[in-house]
């Protein structure tokens, strides 16, 4: 999908924004942990990448299977991607993630599902049903009235896909990409760009996640510059294939030919590419 270039008053009238240069880089971390579970730790359930490529004007969100067999350097030993939060939180996930595909990462969103629930009834209060409604229709959710926050849940946490855990994974960054044209439509209209993007709604917004360093102003250059200019959206995943190793059940990715980063391997080929 395109979107569209806005009509240049629109792109004026935020200049004084500071424009993204080259690559820019938003990792998602979403956490297993759940109300009343005990003794279990908590793992990396979600981790999504958001990749902005303002010389190519090019948003590819890149979703990665917690199961991925990495190599957590910090810890000395090979396990799952999604190990690395329970080692050491969300910094060890960062640097893993970093590690995995030969890339840094600017800004970082942490969440887990109790932030998700305060994350709906605010977008809910405050704009109503039709921001999470249109997001949902992306992964094919058939969002009913009300619209209740424990099926949402259900759909985003469930493997009963086609394709079990990694159709989970597809439809996480299903999910963020919506979240990413959501912004960019409103954005680019602007009557509703005047109330979802004022700058008291966005830091309510981003205080109730558990970490991120996104600013207010992070948020607006970003989603200005998405909006102001021809942006493509392609989704990835870590292409692979399921393997036990030492009786534990792992998703080994694919040795992809090159000197490239992982990252640069990945988004170049063609078997990483769904919709």
């Amino acid at each position: 999908m395109v979107i569209g270039r806005l009509a240049k008053s629109v792109h004026e009238e935020k200049k004084e924004v500071k424009i993204l240069a080259g690559n820019f880089n938003i990792l998602l971390i979403g956490s297993d942990i759940m109300p009343g579970r005990k003794g279990l730790g908590e793992r990396g359930d979600s981790l999504v990448l958001i990749n902005t490529n303002t010389n190519e004007k090019v948003i590819r969100i890149i979703t990665i299977p917690r199961d991925t067999y990495v190599s957590i350097s910090k810890k000395g030993r090979y396990d799952k991607i999604n190990h690395a939060l329970a080692f050491g939180g969300w910094q060890l996930q960062k640097a893993t993630v970093e590690e995995f595909l030969g890339i840094k990462i600017d800004k970082v969103i942490f969440l887990d599902l109790r932030n998700l629930k305060d994350v709906y009834y605010f977008i809910k209060k405050e704009f109503g049903n039709e921001p999470i409604k249109e997001i949902l229709s992306k992964v094919g959710f058939r969002a009913t009235a009300e619209l209740a926050y424990d099926k949402i849940s259900e759909f985003i946490s469930s493997r009963s896909t086609a394709e079990a855990a990694i159709g989970r994974a597809k439809n996480h960054a299903r999910i963020v990409n919506g979240c990413v044209e959501l912004c960019i439509h409103y954005y680019s209209n602007p009557e509703k760009r005047s109330l979802f993007f004022k700058e008291e709604n966005i830091i309510n917004l981003l205080k109730l996640f558990r970490y991120t360093d996104l600013i207010s102003e992070d948020v607006i250059s970003l989603v200005n510059e998405w909006a102001g200019y021809e942006y493509s959206f392609k989704q990835h995943f870590v292409p692979g294939k399921p393997q036990r190793i030492n009786n534990v059940s792992y998703w080994v990715p694919d040795s992809i030919p090159g000197s490239e980063e992982y990252f640069t391997k990945v988004v170049n080929y063609r078997k990483s590419v769904f919709v």
